[in-house]
């Protein structure tokens, strides 16, 4: 610890803090051998002195590809422990099974694995340290991080980012950036405000003859040679200490004359010395240093002694003399005393020697019960040939690293199994599970090896399901051209059967071709007919799926009634069966809830999502959170719940930005809107304020609508309506591109855009504006979208039909679930009623337009709704500035968690955020309902409810 007094001392005031709840992150950054490892070993020392539960792992070069490797050294101590799975796998924490390996093989078969969500893994092994935390600080030390697989490498990130409030330390220690296996990551962790990034500086002259007097020299050593032996190693730690080492051997004592000796044999690297030292020591010697190199950390002596076909004898006095030459570690497992020895060893020997070590150590490994990425990192440095054994082996680990969510690594391992030779009919099924690893990463990559796959590949029911999994790839990156083209191709191929394959191949060309059963099979028109008429039960996962298709269809152009369409999403949710088919696959479950909230069905929709919402939460998923958290968001802002549609288009936000690294324009648009209602107008622009071009380029599509419509409504609320008018009209195009022209399927943009040109004086552009929305809405008998298609008839009309129509539309919505809107048109009735001088008739609706408002969150409508009331003559009560109105929807959120008796633990994995932000948002809402614990809040908000 020679020169390492700052930093030290520096880490030390971490782990008091860490050991008070102030978590913090410090990246120990520096070449090889500048003392990172030393440093990190003494700061384990004093945590664990201190009461830490100290956790640690070193990534290792041969297993870069090995997923969650590096993570799973970490916790493998604790959780092999009696009884540590049982107290520590709970709750959220279960999730960390599946990165761990934890979890059965998913077992052989030619049809890859589906991967995971990778932020099920993450959230997992993020709770899984939460719990560690609970009994004692912690300590995670990972070191050589600039070796570490990407998977392992997210979830440091991951962790990293909600350390606040933790009593933990994660201390990491690495390379610069240009050795790094995985820059990316590791740039993402430096860049972090919240980091703490050490750079040990090399030794000073006077640090550099400390150390040299600490390894045996005399204290009056000659200046020269100091000076000398400083220039020699830089001033690193572990060169000054191998030039310390050959000093001893050769004799030499620091005296005069022996600077000259410093310069004549001073280390021009590591390989020289090690390589003299490794001559000097003889073959056994060398053998069992070459069996090291290539087995890597952790290797046992009885492994290294088999590789290299030693008897144990020969193999214990070969590893002495190592140990004796400062080549290996004495304590058990024997490892090198530095990894730049091993690169030494392991570059030394010859391309062949090393690919022939790494395939003996490849069966050894497997032999010793090693997971099958761990037998696959030395298969892959390798040299192909014809082994059965070499494919089975890494098929296995591919299939592995998908069930663990690591596509890349899947890729890895096959591209490897691929350089082996094998028949044309094997190839090609390798050709498709690598595509299917590769799609999840990266399209083009997995569509050439699909279509490589089509060239090899002479089955036929074969061919067919790799044109649909090339058709779904396409679709789902917009190209519905080519994808059409796939689908019919794979009709070809699949010949007359009647089957699933053929089913979904069917299905997937008549969404190709607007509902021509022309276009498919006569086999499958008869199943798919069944659609059309209404008799497909949903019994099985394909009648499921077609059925939510042509719910979301239908709803979107409006050619099916409300009722049929709500029926056929019903079908198609099957009491939870839907859910279960799209354990993955969210989009199926969230195309029937939408056709729910476009039919009007907002009770039923918002049961299922939470449903869906739940269930993902329990996975961990991230990105299913956030789908379903956004669906869920849109159908309580069309119930007119304002507070919690605001908090779950926060957390779909949230969860969005987090997983993708962009939001996308259309959620944007419906938070603004929801902002908007309560009067948040600079939360609104916030939300709308595009700074990603990922988020930008999906301007161009159907996502742009909400957007459009959420900046017309914030505008109109400013009062800058020529704006606002031309923002409505941008949402017209794409929505006649997507065919999506039923006024109930997206946000009532001709309603906004007539009633803004009705506010701008052009009431005959108001009318051919709004021209055939209630026709169309009528048509589909939908009540809300009726309801607010009529309300704003009533608005441009005027006069006594205006008010007629302001009554339908407010019959229409009454009993709809579409509270907010009820509350508006009530209230435009009202200021109608109040215009033509019927002011006694004006104060019902208005009062009670003002109630539902209030009770909903729309403090816009509210506002307006009472000035209306004051105009009319009317009395409203006063408007409170504190109980639940002062509440964010998050705060209101957790405040009603908190109030049925669930812990800061459990709200923050049912929200998957950090407990810190829960007890700040108490501490807040605590202040604000003027409460003093959660034994006061259910009280607080039952008596806040009954103002109301």
């Amino acid at each position: 610890m020679v020169g390492r007094d700052a930093e030290f001392a520096r880490l030390g005031e971490l782990i008091a803090r860490a050991a008070s709840g102030a978590g913090a992150i410090v990246y120990v950054e520096g070449p090889a051998g500048i003392g990172k490892s030393a440093l990190l070993a003494e700061t384990a020392r004093l945590a664990g002195d201190g009461g830490f539960r100290v956790l640690s792992a070193i990534a290792a070069e041969l297993e870069r590809d090995y997923a969650f490797g590096l993570t799973r050294q970490l916790f493998a101590p604790v959780l092999s422990q009696p009884g540590a799975r049982d107290g520590l796998l709970q709750g959220a924490a279960q999730l960390a099974e599946v990165p761990l390996g934890l979890v059965s093989d998913p077992g052989p078969g030619d049809k890859p694995a589906i991967p995971p969500d990778v932020w099920s893994a993450m959230h997992g092994l993020y709770w899984l340290t939460v719990k560690l935390t609970e009994h004692a600080p912690l300590l995670l030390v990972l070191d050589d991080v600039h070796w570490g697989d990407t998977m392992s490498l997210r979830f440091i990130l991951y962790l990293a980012r909600r350390l606040e409030g933790l009593p933990a330390l994660l201390l990491l220690a690495g390379r610069p950036p240009g050795e790094h296996f995985d820059p990316i990551v590791l740039a993402q962790l430096e860049a972090m405000t919240t980091i703490e990034v050490l750079n040990p500086e090399p030794l000073t002259p006077g640090q550099t003859a400390d150390l040299i007097a600490g390894r045996g020299f005399v204290d009056d050593l000659d200046a020269d040679f100091l000076e000398a032996c400083h220039f020699a190693s830089g001033g690193n730690p572990f060169l000054l200490g191998q030039l310390v080492a050959r000093m001893r051997a050769d004799g030499v004592t620091g005296t005069v004359g022996d600077a000259a000796w410093v310069a004549r044999n001073a280390p021009e690297g590591v390989v020289r010395w090690v390589g003299w030292r490794l001559l000097s020591l003889g073959a056994a010697a060398r053998e069992l240093a070459s069996a090291y190199a290539v087995l890597d950390a952790g290797a046992s002596l009885a492994d290294a002694a088999v590789l290299v076909a030693m008897d144990a004898s020969t193999a214990a006095a070969a590893a002495d003399a190592l140990i004796g030459a400062d080549i290996l570690t004495p304590s058990r497992p024997y490892e090198f005393v530095h990894p730049l020895v091993r690169a030494a060893i392991y570059d030394a020997l010859t391309p062949a020697r090393r690919a022939e070590s790494h395939a003996r150590a490849a069966r050894l490994a497997a032999q010793r019960g090693e997971p099958a990425a761990l037998v696959a990192a030395h298969l892959l440095a390798s040299d192909p040939g014809s082994d059965e054994w070499t494919l089975e082996m890494l098929r296995r680990a591919a299939r592995d690293a998908l069930a663990t969510g690591a596509p890349t690594s899947a890729a890895t391992y096959l591209e490897r199994a691929l350089r082996e030779a094998m028949p044309r009919s094997l190839r090609a099924r390798l050709l498709v599970e690598l595509g299917g690893a590769q799609l999840h990463t990266a399209l083009p990559d997995g569509l050439r090896a699909m279509r490589m796959a089509l060239e090899l590949e002479e089955e036929a029911l074969r061919r067919a399901a790799i044109h649909l999994s090339i058709g779904r790839a396409l679709f789902a990156n917009g190209d519905t051209a080519a994808a059409r083209g796939a689908f019919l191709a794979g009709l070809d191929e699949a010949g007359g059967g009647d089957d699933d394959l053929v089913l979904e191949l069917s299905a997937w060309s008549v969404i190709g071709t607007r509902y021509d059963l022309a276009a498919v099979k006569p086999s499958a028109q008869a199943r798919l007919q069944q659609v059309f008429d209404g008799t497909m039960n949903g019994q099985t996962r394909m009648e499921r799926l077609l059925l939510a298709f042509f719910a979301f269809t239908w709803a979107r152009n409006g050619e099916r009634r409300a009722e049929v369409v709500a029926e056929f999403a019903k079908r198609a949710l099957a009491d939870g069966k839907l859910l279960e088919d799209c354990a993955v696959d969210v989009a199926p479950y969230g195309a029937a809830c939408s056709a729910l909230v476009s039919a009007g069905q907002l009770g039923v929709a918002i049961t299922e999502l939470n449903r869906a919402v739940l269930a993902s939460q329990r996975r961990g998923s991230r990105q299913a959170v956030s789908w379903f958290c956004y669906l869920r968001g849109i159908a309580r802002y069309a119930a007119g719940n304002i507070f919690e549609a605001i908090a779950d288009l926060e957390d779909a936000y949230n969860a969005s930005a987090e997983v993708s690294g962009s939001v996308a324009p259309d959620l944007r648009g419906y938070l603004a809107v929801a902002l908007v209602e309560r009067g948040d107008l600079a939360g609104a622009e916030e939300a709308l304020a595009i700074t990603s071009d990922k988020a930008a380029r999906a301007m161009t599509d159907g996502q742009s609508v909400p957007y459009h419509f959420g900046l017309g409504r914030l505008r109109a609320a400013r009062g800058t309506l020529p704006a606002a008018l031309e923002a409505f009209l941008a949402c017209e195009a794409p929505i006649h591109a997507m065919n999506a022209t039923n006024p109930a399927a997206h946000l009532p943009w001709r309603n906004e855009a007539a009633v803004a040109a009705l506010r701008l004086g052009d009431r005959s552009r108001a009318r051919e504006l709004l021209a055939d929305a209630v026709i169309r809405a009528r048509a589909f008998g939908a009540p809300g979208a009726l309801g607010q298609a009529l309300r704003a008839a009533g608005m441009i009309e005027g006069g006594e039909y205006g008010i007629g129509l302001l009554g339908e539309a407010a019959a229409r919505l009454d009993g709809s679930g579409c509270e907010l809107q009820l509350a508006r048109t009530l209230t435009e009735l009202g200021a109608a009623l109040r215009r033509t001088g019927r002011r006694s008739e004006a104060l019902e609706p208005l009062r009670r337009g003002l109630d539902i408002a209030t009770r909903c969150g729309g403090l816009l409508v509210a506002a307006r709704a009472r000035e209306e009331l004051v105009a009319a003559g009317g009395r409203p009560r006063r408007e409170r500035i504190r109980g639940v109105d002062s509440l964010t929807a998050s705060e209101l959120r957790v405040a009603r968690m908190a109030a049925v008796g669930e812990t800061n633990s459990q709200i923050a994995q049912d929200l998957s955020v950090t407990r810190r932000t829960v007890e700040t948002h108490l501490t807040s809402i605590y202040r604000k309902l003027d409460v003093n614990g959660r034994e006061q809040l259910a009280q607080a908000l039952e008596r806040d409810a009954a103002l109301v």
